[in-house]
């Protein structure tokens, strides 16, 4: 196998010049047949004092992969192993998640916090009231069939027509389907008057659907059970966090991330 630039190799059954048996270098000067050595700190192998060469060898390529680290920012490293799967917690970058496939196959992505079921999107209301001075807004979530609920939609909104609470009528609140959902959780703030729902506003349990389509023709919204409220607490730098919800509120609680004592392959994947 050609080796590239840059490439760890493990030398062994070297014929001779037994010196460089057993040791990493890394590959410069790369030819379709042959390569140089150079330690692991980039400089140059002088083998004039080394034995003389006779036959035979093996170079083992060090399987590599890509990782966010910076050199000076290995010794923050935190991790912890699990069979085939290692996490890696650094104060700089969102943990990662180490996993080894076949020899020659690994990844390395990071790690999901949160929910991972699609917010839906493609919204639209349309409605039986006439035109007049009020304005509604709606937001809709995913659910899967492990109760996880997505992350809250855009305002789904219509208006100005009339006050649903005072007038009979219907308005259809409508989106796309979203892959792995089982069902929807739609909220609805208070209407309000002469001017659209704002940003921020308060929003309020109005239906499960299994669908993408809720009717609404004056359900009360219960703001005792809003939409869930995302924020992922590893974000930036520093310290960590953990969190959980309980009825739709977050809770969050900082930690010290402490390093598990557990053996590491030598040479690491780099």
């Amino acid at each position: 196998m050609a080796m590239s630039m840059g490439d760890w190799v493990l030398l062994s059954a070297v014929g001779g010049m037994t010196q460089v048996n057993g040791n990493y270098y890394i590959v410069a000067g790369a030819t379709a047949n042959t390569f140089q050595l150079r330690d692991l700190n980039g400089v140059p192998i002088d083998s004039t004092a080394y034995s003389a060469y006779t036959a035979g060898g093996t170079a083992q390529r060090v399987y590599t992969i890509a990782s966010p680290y910076a050199a000076n920012e290995l010794s923050l490293i935190k991790y912890a192993q699990n069979v085939d799967t290692m996490i890696l917690c650094h104060p700089n970058h969102a943990p990662q998640q180490l996993i080894l496939i076949t020899a020659t196959n690994w990844t390395l992505t990071s790690i999901t916090f949160g929910t991972t079921v699609a917010t839906p999107t493609g919204l639209l209301v349309q409605s039986t009231l006439a035109a007049d001075v009020v304005f509604y807004a709606y937001i809709i979530t995913s659910v899967d069939i492990n109760g996880q609920e997505s992350a809250p939609s855009a305002y789904a909104t219509i208006g100005p027509i009339k006050d649903i609470r005072l007038t009979a009528g219907t308005n259809y609140v409508r989106w796309l389907p979203v892959a792995g959902a089982v069902s929807y959780n739609v909220y609805r703030a208070n209407p309000s008057y002469n001017s659209p729902v704002p940003a921020g506003s308060v929003f309020g349990f109005v239906g499960n659907v299994t669908g993408p389509i809720l009717i609404d023709s004056n359900i009360g919204p219960d703001f005792s059970s809003g939409p869930p409220v995302i924020q992922n607490p590893f974000s930036g730098s520093g310290s960590g966090f953990y969190y959980w919800s309980y009825q739709h509120q977050v809770f969050i609680q900082p930690f010290q991330l402490s390093p598990f004592q557990l053996p590491l392959a030598s040479p690491p994947p780099q």
